[in-house]
């Protein structure tokens, strides 16, 4: 599995012992989720005042991140870029303008081309048209990609309460089949879809869009801010990098 340590050296014995469920180390409520840390705080220095903590962290499809910091903030901190840094984020229209078996081809060459490049977390907001699409291709290969993991990013609680009944179920299923969700609100406000797009976008290293390029909305904001980040954004209407 992948590790990643940073301020290694030799501590004292270790003097306690924490295990924690990931639901509580986020601002987000997790309805889902398998991830789990644990840490070991020892005290270092010459005379054995200084407090460090020894952190792991197991992600929802097995991969392990260690790490050894001062603070349990900086612990958490260094996991988040670990993790952003294997994360691939997906944003696109409701409403597809193309074949479907066309589009789950050059969704399955984008993310067999991302995962070869190291990418393991791929995210989507689960709303109906190219989320859903996006999750089910995810879904689909991850029978053949060894540590392929789908995370569900829900804005609000009940965002599938519009959906058409055959939406709906697809929705259920995603979320019953993701390896994580996390659910950003308990209730919509006015703002939650864009909540969960910056989301999207602060917690991943690349964009696979849908976009027309002329949109206004959702997936219009999601691409421009990651524009605005330098990160890399592949847009599969275009098939061209943005």
């Amino acid at each position: 599995p992948t590790r990643m340590q940073d301020n290694a050296g030799k501590h004292s014995p270790i003097i306690s012992w924490y295990t924690l469920p990931s639901s509580i180390l986020s601002e987000s409520k997790t309805a889902i989720m398998k991830s789990l840390e644990s840490y070991q705080t020892a005290h270092a220095g010459l005379f054995k005042t200084e407090t460090c903590y020894i952190y792991h962290y197991t992600a929802c499809n097995g991969l392990r991140f260690e790490t050894i910091a001062s603070s349990l903030d900086e612990c958490r901190k260094a996991r988040d870029r670990w993790l952003r840094s294997l994360s691939v984020s997906f944003t696109g229209h409701r409403h597809l303008s193309e074949h479907t078996d066309f589009l789950v081809l050059k969704l399955k060459n984008e993310i067999i081309r991302a995962y070869r490049t190291g990418k393991r977390f791929f995210k989507t907001g689960g709303a109906v048209g190219f989320d859903t699409l996006a999750a089910e291709v995810v879904l689909q290969l991850r029978e053949h990609l060894p540590e392929l993991a789908l995370m569900v990013i829900v804005p609000f609680e009940g965002q599938d309460i519009y959906f058409s009944p055959a939406s709906k179920v697809r929705y259920r299923r995603i979320l019953d089949q993701a390896d994580e969700v996390v659910v950003l609100s308990a209730t919509y406000f006015q703002h939650c879809y864009l909540r969960r797009n910056a989301y999207m976008v602060n917690h991943a290293s690349r964009l696979i869009a849908y976009y027309d390029g002329v949109g206004t909305g959702g997936t219009s904001f999601t691409v421009r801010l990651a524009e605005s980040k330098q990160i890399p954004v592949s847009n599969s209407l275009s098939m061209k990098r943005m």
